[in-house]
């Protein structure tokens, strides 16, 4: 007879059973922690290490979500983000070896290729009629495009507003020694713009926001959609596109999962967009589409930059004649892999 040693008494028939029972559980998570230790370990895969070189400008956009919601890191990626005023300073960062990526306007993009900078093209990151204008001081007597003759326009030459600038004067049939165009920097833009010391300049948002919340009834923005697309790049030297198939891809999917989630949460995103660029999220409201930031290669941006480097050649901008075969620079094998129905190139 079994007896229980603390009390003296002879176990139950029910006290027996669960013994045993409690017996073999303990025996098979014993066996279950042997198996598992006997198992090869999976090997811990560390991150691959990127850096970005972001403009703080609305076209940034899907990389400050990715970054605020974690999703670079999710991806398997390790990536440093470097801030510029401008996307040209973004291609600058590139090209002097300073940053692996950069998110920049069409308009640098095709002046670097001219220079005959090996930069490649991963795919369009942003794409929007309604970010940039020319914004044109009411005050001054200009209320249209058609009163600009005579006037005194400000710019940021060897930026997509500059070219946006001339495609608006070519469309009103004035020829660009009837008015006066001045390169500025972009703060002293602003500047000129608010001291009245120009009746317009090409600007875009965030700029373009702050501006016209400053000048109130002064000024107006002129946004001349069926003239400009206002598209910005994700670009990195062809060598390190070709050579890091991997971390490309990531990158793409990882914008891909953040667009996705401006789509689905627009006010959170537009949340952390604003407060990225330092603008207030009520005037960000005015402009911000989540639709703007789908990722794509399409005949439009060949067209564009087939376009614009025209454009160049005709300003002098650039001395170099040739004109590039833009598909040699396109590099689509990350979106492809990614998401196949964003490419729509003519080859």
């Amino acid at each position: 007879m079994i007896r229980n040693p603390r009390a003296g008494r002879p176990w139950s028939l029910r006290q027996r059973i669960l013994g045993a029972i409690a017996v073999g559980i303990a025996l098979a998570l014993l066996a279950a922690l042997a198996w598992r230790s006997s198992q090869p370990k999976a090997a811990v895969v560390a991150a691959l290490p990127l850096t970005l070189a972001l403009p703080i400008q609305v076209a940034s956009g899907a990389f400050f979500v990715a970054e605020q919601r974690q999703l670079f890191p999710q991806h398997g990626l390790g990536v440093q983000t470097q801030r510029y005023a401008l996307g040209k300073q973004a291609l600058a960062a590139v090209i002097e070896g300073q940053a692996d990526m950069a998110v920049v306007a069409d308009t640098p993009y095709v002046l670097a290729i001219a220079k005959g900078k090996q930069i490649g093209v991963v795919s369009t990151v942003f794409s929007s009629r309604k970010t940039a204008a020319l914004l044109v001081r009411v005050d001054h007597g200009v209320r249209t495009a058609a009163d600009l003759r005579g006037r005194r326009i400000g710019t940021v030459f060897g930026t997509n507003a500059q070219y946006f600038l001339d495609k608006l004067l070519e469309h009103q049939g004035i020829d660009a020694a009837e008015v006066s165009i001045v390169d500025y920097a972009p703060a002293a833009l602003l500047t000129a713009m608010r001291d009245g010391e120009v009746d317009a300049i090409t600007t875009w948002h965030p700029e373009l926001a702050r501006l016209q919340q400053e000048l109130g009834t002064k000024a107006t923005a002129l946004f001349e959609q069926d003239l400009f697309v206002y598209r910005f790049l994700l670009v990195g030297k062809v060598e390190f596109i070709d050579s890091h198939p991997q971390e490309v891809q990531r990158l793409v999917a990882a914008l891909l999962d953040s667009q996705q989630y401006m789509t689905d949460q627009p006010l959170d995103a537009r949340q952390t967009v604003a407060a990225a660029i330092s603008l207030p999220p009520e005037l960000l409201a005015s402009f911000f589409e989540p639709f703007d930031y789908g990722l794509s290669l399409d005949q439009s941006l060949l067209l564009a930059l087939d376009d614009q480097t025209r454009w160049a050649h005709q300003r002098q901008i650039v001395t170099n004649r040739a004109k590039p075969n833009y598909l040699d620079y396109l590099r689509p094998q990350a979106l492809q892999a990614v998401r196949p129905s964003a490419i729509s190139i003519i080859r």
